[in-house]
């Protein structure tokens, strides 16, 4: 069975099969997006890349295949692009430029093979805020976190929907393991935020144009924070801490080896910056928070 339907998360149609005498049919969603028409704003936004993360997890189990429309703004079945960022829905703009739509689809396509079982509690939890995490064959574990609603008459934000996010991972202990911390929000990994921000300086130089080369966002997203924590040491709560605006965001931990101890690592938002705060070691964690099984996410 093949269908596409825009706007929503893709729909489960199992029902519907197994009610017509077709339960276990494959389902191929070959077209979808957060808008079935391009010269929408959305087409361009942090908005689009937490609508795909949210669309793309829910088709994870029971969808065979989930297409997003299209891969590409060089799209013309309802006019010629009128600009490099007109609201195309493809995941690259007009010139192929990758806009915060294809850095998650990127972020989500370099986790691991080994999903792992991830816990999201507090307002919001499993609709407004939600979380992936797999595991790398070398023990790296990456988590992705978004924030995300289906109002896109928010898709400039709105700060009833900021959230205070913080996320737990079991390591084992004295383990050493690397943080790395990547977002696609206002001013990471979207290069149509810094073309924006450019777009007075084009006007003012229309003959002359601006340089690709000044688009520096079109580049592979590198970590806002990494750091090493040594064996028995403390990550700084300020790395990861603060709030997340309806967006996405990706946490990776490179853990050299599996194991069953909890750090605590809240994820960094837009709040002023705090002077560093050591995390609590698990020990000192009330047992009513701690997390005990192996290979589980915890994202509050």
């Amino acid at each position: 069975m093949s269908s596409h339907v825009y706007g929503n998360v893709p729909l489960d149609l199992r029902p519907v099969l197994a009610a017509g005498g077709r339960d276990g049919t494959p389902v191929w969603w070959t077209e979808w997006g957060a808008t079935p028409t391009p010269f929408k704003a959305v087409g361009d936004t942090v908005f689009a890349a937490a609508f795909l993360l949210r669309g793309m997890a829910s088709a994870l189990g029971r969808v065979g295949a989930l297409s997003h429309w299209v891969a590409s703004d060089h799209f013309e079945e309802l006019g010629a692009p009128p600009e490099l960022f007109h609201g195309g829905f493809g995941l690259l703009s007009v010139g192929n430029l990758r806009k915060p739509r294809y850095w998650a689809l990127s972020l989500l396509a370099g986790m691991g093979r080994e999903r792992l079982r991830v816990a999201v509690s507090g307002d919001g939890a499993g609709g407004l805020v939600d979380a992936l995490a797999a595991r790398h064959d070398d023990g790296c574990v990456a988590i992705l976190v978004w924030n995300m609603t289906l109002d896109q008459g928010k898709i400039a934000g709105d700060p009833r929907l900021d959230r205070e996010v913080r996320v737990c991972v079991h390591v084992a202990p004295a383990t050493s393991y690397t943080v790395r911390h990547y977002r696609i929000d206002a001013r990471h990994s979207n290069i149509a935020a810094a073309w924006e921000r450019l777009r007075d300086i084009d006007r003012r130089r229309a003959s002359r144009g601006i340089c690709r080369s000044r688009l520096c966002p079109d580049r592979r997203p590198r970590p806002i924070t990494g750091r090493s924590v040594p064996a028995g040491g403390r990550t700084s709560a300020d790395d990861l801490a603060g709030r997340l605006r309806p967006g996405p965001v990706r946490i990776c931990a490179h853990i050299p080896a599996r194991g069953h101890h909890a750090e605590h690592a809240p994820a960094r938002g837009h709040a002023p910056v705090r002077r560093p705060q050591h995390v609590p070691h698990p020990e000192h964690v009330p047992a009513s928070q701690r997390v005990l099984d192996p290979g589980h996410v915890v994202v509050r």
